[in-house]
């Protein structure tokens, strides 16, 4: 496995209403690539935007600097926009930054997260789907051939042609997707590596994603092996959970509530935030380092008689079953308590080192254990909360299959905004739609949405 770090270089006002300038911003970018390089990270990616909360237009340029000021470290764009640039020149500018860092560049290539570049650049939204996946096909065959010849409807016609400079090796090319099965077939039908970005929702629903793409390489005849997953999320890292949590909060809840203003929602609260940071949510948060040197035998033992007895609650997902089920967040919560158990024993039998380090990662380990039982004791009121919601979504049900679409039953309600947005519409929602409607899953606010995807022109 491998760690590495993104960035789109904001310069997003931190809560005093401070902004960093551009240059400032780019500049602190290199620092953060040099002190991730000493740090032992394996990649660096800075990402591609066109607005002025986002310095980096033009990731090359400066990933290019950075290779001059490292010598290990692997460095990529996060993404490169496709859609809105030319294959022919991603590929020379990722093909030169390559040969200046003797191998160490990547290219990690999607739609992008806006739509600013469409305006900008002369693209239509009308051809979103079909004019990434036209440059998705070229882009492999510039890869693979120094001649090329080829021609499709966005871009002119290539005849055997050579492009130039070639890398010194093949050029690591993987595609960013958001989470839709059609993402991860068209990339593992092409061979490609694809990066999961999770940035919302349990991550377990990728796993699924993850399944269909080694799949999908081996119907079409590529080795799972040979092609590796990657997985991207949101994250900030402090000496505990609580200590980022509460220091992670104000900037990201401001970057959030400011992107959700421009789209007409509303801002990012403290309890939206804390249930994206729960072991099973999209955030992760902190660095639980349990290396203390003394405790009790005896508190581990009765400890782990007490996880252990807590653990044969049951796992099913069924509800009037019989049997009370214990929700994914639990059970990681149990696992990762578990894990650190075992770590504070492995550690102490090399001696004692630290008596006040001891201490102090044993109060961590209480708060833990007193939020494990805290998240518990709310589990049957989240329960009734849920079989309430799958209640009134019968009337939604309903007038999405009068709209032509035939509903599972059994969906949330963010896979039912997923399915009316690609059928209504044949657009996926952005994250910040998904959340907005699963928040608020009431027969109303579902009318809303579906007589607004209805009313948006062909």
């Amino acid at each position: 496995m491998e760690l590495g770090l993104t960035s789109f270089a904001e310069t997003i006002p931190n809560v005093s209403g401070e902004v960093v300038s551009h240059g400032e911003r780019l500049r602190q970018v290199l620092e953060e690539i040099e002190l991730a390089e000493k740090v032992g990270l394996d990649v660096y990616g800075l990402g591609e935007h066109h607005r002025p909360d986002f310095a980096s237009s033009a990731p090359a340029v400066t990933l290019a600097a950075a290779a001059g000021r490292t010598s290990k470290i692997r460095l990529f764009p996060a993404v490169s926009i496709l859609s809105t640039d030319d294959p022919v020149r991603v590929f020379q500018e990722y093909a030169t930054l390559d040969l200046v860092s003797s191998g160490r560049a990547e290219l990690l290539v999607g739609r992008g997260s806006f739509i600013e570049s469409f305006p900008l650049f002369g693209y239509s939204l009308d051809d979103y789907n079909e004019i990434f996946a036209e440059k998705l096909d070229l882009l492999p065959e510039i890869r693979d051939n120094e001649r090329v010849s080829w021609s499709g409807r966005f871009r002119s016609p290539i005849e055997d042609t050579g492009i130039y400079p070639r890398p010194e090796r093949p050029l690591p090319i993987r595609v960013a997707v958001g989470g839709t099965p059609q993402s991860i077939v068209r990339a593992a039908t092409r061979g490609l590596s694809v990066a999961l970005a999770i940035i919302g929702g349990s991550p377990d629903r990728f796993r699924a994603l993850a399944d269909l793409h080694r799949k999908t390489l081996v119907e079409s005849g590529y080795d799972p092996e040979e092609v590796p997953l990657s997985v991207h999320g949101h994250g900030f890292v402090a000496d505990s959970t609580e200590q980022a949590a509460d220091e992670f909060y104000p900037s990201y809840a401001a970057a959030m509530t400011r992107i959700s203003r421009e789209r007409g929602w509303g801002p990012m609260t403290r309890e939206q935030y804390d249930m994206m940071r729960q072991p099973a949510g999209s955030l992760v948060l902190g660095f639980l380092d349990l290396q203390s040197s003394q405790a009790q035998n005896q508190f581990f033992n009765d400890l782990e008689e007490w996880l252990s007895s807590v653990t044969r609650l049951g796992t099913g997902s069924g509800l009037g079953e019989g049997v009370q089920s214990v929700p994914v967040y639990v059970q990681a919560l149990l696992e990762q308590t578990a894990e650190s158990l075992e770590s504070l024993q492995r550690t102490m039998s090399r001696g004692e080192d630290d008596r006040r380090s001891s201490s102090n990662n044993i109060v961590q380990l209480t708060e833990k254990l007193a939020t494990l039982t805290d998240q518990m004791r709310t589990e049957q009121s989240l329960m009734v909360k849920l079989a309430e919601s799958q209640m009134d979504m019968r009337p939604v049900l309903a007038r999405l299959a009068d709209a032509g679409l035939e509903p599972n039953p059994a969906a949330s309600p963010r896979e039912l905004v997923r399915r009316a947005y690609f059928d209504l519409i044949g657009l996926p929602p952005t994250f910040h739609e998904v959340e907005r409607f699963a928040a608020d899953p009431s027969t109303a606010a579902w009318e809303r949405l579906i007589d607004e995807l209805l009313a948006r022109p062909e």
